[in-house]
């Protein structure tokens, strides 16, 4: 019995201990940092406010300074904006006298992130502050003591690349005491009634504001005013008017005001605003139950909510005013919550489509052409296609819903219409020319190039890239030196669009512009010069081989960055055309240039020699993603040792295969 002890405590021990001759493995100290486990000696994260008592309702501004007194590379995100509607890379936690955290204001954090984003650096010399809104993320219900620590995510070691850093090292303050007191009910009725007078002007950002306020202050009397701004046209209100809702800890009063609204005989909840009304509902749905299973909840009540208030709308759209109703039909057409089938929703555009506003006009005129497909409505189309007096994109949208349903004649309408400021080029109208008008539709997007407004001016130059068949190679390079005049250098995208069209057309036309731009010091720093060089990978054989010598005379390490990023590009390019089983492409890009693939494949040399030359960053890994898929052979897991295996296997391909680029 001893003798068997003994053996499973060796055993044990033998577990535990490293092999003999074998050193124990030092814990890697930035990993331990980049874990959370271990402070960055000398990184400290600092939260500050301005006083230390604050009324309840009252927005509490706060700082956090980051400061540094290392001598490793650190990087800032400086991030002022998220699109999801709160910044997700800092945030705030506190917790009352009796120890219990408050409640986050947010119930739902939906939608894409980003936004405002910059990068900067953090030096001893330079420390960062970032300032906050506090009741952004906490919900202060009633007075009291409130420890309040800070949280962020923006501080990562610095590796030299272009994006916003390194590994991130997350960062937490010591606990900060404020004091919030009761509110001054004066001051309160003050701010309710400023709010109230903001919510009826035309200004969407005062709305907005005012909408802020109110949901900072938690207060019943807010209520209907919160309730109001769900119907807001500006997002930025509708989401303050969400936010301030689910603040409220008690989410009954909350519905009962949502669905007296809803009910409203008086009040029609249009398809653009309806996400507003069902989510703050879900919400208050969802919450009711345990924290598990939040998110089935949610979005099972987010789905029924959704289909009352839609019925709410169809019931209600025959009591709107005529020209109210029709500009709801765009809505209620495009968000499939109204028959495309059905004429009467057709009639609704076609009598009142000229009262809209300009924007819905063509926005009605598109869904028009695309849909609008009922002979019964052939009489109604004619009027509107026949009248010079209705907008361009109405009679434009008519004339080609006219064409596809087999009614000839209308084509100079929609050639009229192409060649606009702001309406849509798009493929239906295009299909419905054919041959015909394509000189006039050139002559007019030629014309729209020499326009003082630059949007105006990169549409007509995206136009003539994916449908200008009129325009000649001689039309583009005219146009592409005209707008190379310093007084044009705010026309990155013209450029490239027309460049991207001339390299269709004629590519030797084109690789004089591409070096020139890929080189000139006015774009240095500049999205275009990019462009230029992922653009030169899409020249098919043997127009691109000329182009090698020019971009290669530079040790700019963008240059080559660039060309490894258009690489990679054109690949996916084609191999995105290969997906489709049909064998058409699956977008233009693939269409215009077939022979991208090959392009990217002569380049191999350069791109090798770009990724023996750096150690790290992410030119070497672009280079390393576009290496593996031309020749086929990459390394799905990128260790340092796997990559250095590649290298033999990659040269003994290209000896392979470089006959047949020419190199």
């Amino acid at each position: 019995m001893l003798c068997r002890h003994f053996i499973v405590a060796t055993l044990a021990l033998m577990a535990v201990l490293p092999a003999a001759g074998q050193a124990p493995t030092a814990p890697d100290p930035d990993a331990e940092v980049v874990a959370g486990r271990q402070k960055l000696p000398g990184l400290q994260l600092r939260l500050l406010f301005g006083r230390t008592e604050y009324e309840l309702g009252e927005p509490i501004e706060a700082t956090m300074r980051y400061i540094y007194t290392g001598e490793r590379k650190l990087a800032v995100l400086l991030v002022s904006y998220d699109r999801s509607g709160r910044i997700r890379d800092f945030g705030f936690t506190a917790t009352n006298e009796q120890g219990q955290l408050l409640r986050d204001p947010v119930c739902w954090m939906g939608g894409a992130g980003g936004g405002l984003r910059s990068r900067g650096t953090l030096t001893p010399e330079k420390p960062y502050e970032q300032k906050a809104t506090l009741n952004e993320w906490l919900c202060f219900d009633a007075p009291g003591l409130y420890h309040v620590r800070a949280t962020s995510h923006i501080i990562s070691f610095d590796t030299g690349g272009t994006g916003w850093g390194g590994p991130v090292i997350p960062l937490e303050s010591d606990p900060v005491a404020i004091r919030i007191l009761p509110p001054d009910d004066g001051k309160r009725r003050a701010r309710l009634a400023a709010d109230e007078e903001l919510l009826v002007g035309k200004d969407q950002e005062g709305r907005a504001r005012a909408l802020r306020d109110l949901r900072f202050m938690v207060d019943p009397r807010a209520l209907p005013l919160l309730v109001r701004g769900l119907g807001d046209e500006f997002g930025n209100a509708v989401h303050q008017a969400q936010v301030g809702l689910t603040s409220f800890r008690d989410g009954a009063p909350v519905r009962e005001a949502i669905l007296r609204a809803i009910q409203d005989p008086a009040r029609v909840v249009w398809p653009s605003r309806m996400w507003g009304y069902s989510h703050v509902l879900a919400c208050l749905e969802a919450r009711a139950g345990s924290a598990e299973g939040f998110g089935e909840r949610y979005r099972a009540a987010g789905d029924r909510w959704h289909q009352v208030l839609a019925d709410r709308f169809r019931d209600g759209l025959a009591k709107l005013p005529p020209r109210e109703a029709a500009d709801a039909t765009v809505d209620g057409l495009a968000g499939g919550l109204l028959s495309r089938d059905d004429p009467r929703n057709w009639r609704r555009l076609l009598d009142q489509g000229a009262a809209l506003p300009p924007e819905r006009r063509e926005f009605t005129g598109r869904l028009i052409q695309e849909y609008c497909r009922q002979r019964s409505l052939i009489p109604a189309l004619r009027r509107v296609a026949d009248d010079p007096n209705q907008p361009a994109a109405l009679r434009s949208g008519a004339s080609v819903a006219l064409h596809a349903l087999g009614e000839g004649g209308y084509e100079a309408v929609v050639a009229a219409d192409l060649v606009l400021p702001k309406p849509r080029f798009t493929a239906e109208a295009h299909d419905t020319l054919g041959k015909a008008h394509q000189s006039e539709v050139a002559t007019g997007l030629l014309r729209l190039l020499r326009s003082p407004d630059w949007e105006v001016v990169d549409s007509a130059a995206a136009r003539i890239r994916d449908y200008g068949a009129g325009v000649t190679a001689a039309d583009l390079a005219g146009a592409l030196r005209r707008l190379d005049d310093p007084d044009h250098a705010g026309y990155a995208h013209a450029e490239e669009s027309l460049l991207e069209a001339l390299a269709m057309k004629d590519a030797a036309q084109a690789i004089p512009f591409i070096a020139a731009i890929a080189h000139a010091p006015k774009w240095a720093g500049n999205g275009l010069r990019d462009s230029a060089l992922r653009l030169a990978t899409r020249i098919p054989l043997p127009a691109a081989r000329s182009l090698v010598q020019a971009l290669f005379h530079s040790d700019d390490a963008r240059d080559r960055t660039a060309l490894a990023l258009g690489i990679a590009a054109s690949w996916q390019d084609a191999e995105d055309a290969r997906r489709d089983d049909g064998g058409a492409p699956l977008h233009h890009r693939s269409r215009r240039f077939p022979g991208s693939f090959a392009a990217a494949a002569y380049y191999f040399p350069e791109l090798l020699a770009l990724y023996r030359s750096r150690p790290a960053g992410e030119d070497r890994a672009a280079a390393l993603h576009a290496l593996g898929v031309i020749t086929g052979i990459s390394a799905h897991q990128k260790t340092a040792v796997q990559e250095q295996e590649l290298l033999p296997r990659w040269e003994a391909w290209w000896a392979e295969h470089h006959a047949e680029y020419g190199r």
